[in-house]
This record gives C-alpha cells, structure tokens and sequence, in this order.
C-alpha cells in the first residue's frame, strides 16, 4: 500500500513546470480579479491606492514564487 504511495506519476521537470505555469496564471487572475473588484467599489483615493498596492504586492508575491519554484527543485534534486 505504501509503495503504491510513493510511486512517480510524472517527472520532477513538468511537476516544475506546472506548478511555475499554475502560479504565473493564479497571478495574473488575481491581479485582474483584484483590481476589477477595486474599480467596481466605491473608494476614495487613499482607499483605492492602497487597495491597487496590496493587489500587486499578491500579484508580486505569487509571481516570485513561481520563479523560486526551480530552485527549490534544483535543491531538491542535489539532495
């Protein structure tokens, strides 16, 4: 039963590439989702700034992830 647990369904290579491709794309939805959201509201200045900053702080935050994602793999695989 553990075996079965433990056994490869893909390569490391494309588990890399998805999940860099998954995180690209869930940061590009949040930044549009966000930012729709923001426009539909209605917010003052200072409420809109900050609101857009902290959008693209997550939209930041998600895009540097998916870059860390090879070297985390990289690490892994010398290990």
């Amino acid at each position: 039963m553990f075996d079965l647990m433990k056994r490869k369904l893909s390569s490391n290579d494309f588990d890399c590439l998805f999940a860099q491709t998954a995180t690209f794309l869930a940061s590009i939805v949040i930044c549009i989702a966000g930012l729709y959201a923001l426009i539909r509201l209605d917010l003052s200045e200072s409420e809109m700034f900050l609101g857009i900053l902290l959008v693209l702080a997550v939209t930041l935050l998600g895009i540097i992830c998916g870059l860390l994602i090879p070297m985390v793999e990289q690490y892994d695989a010398e290990s």
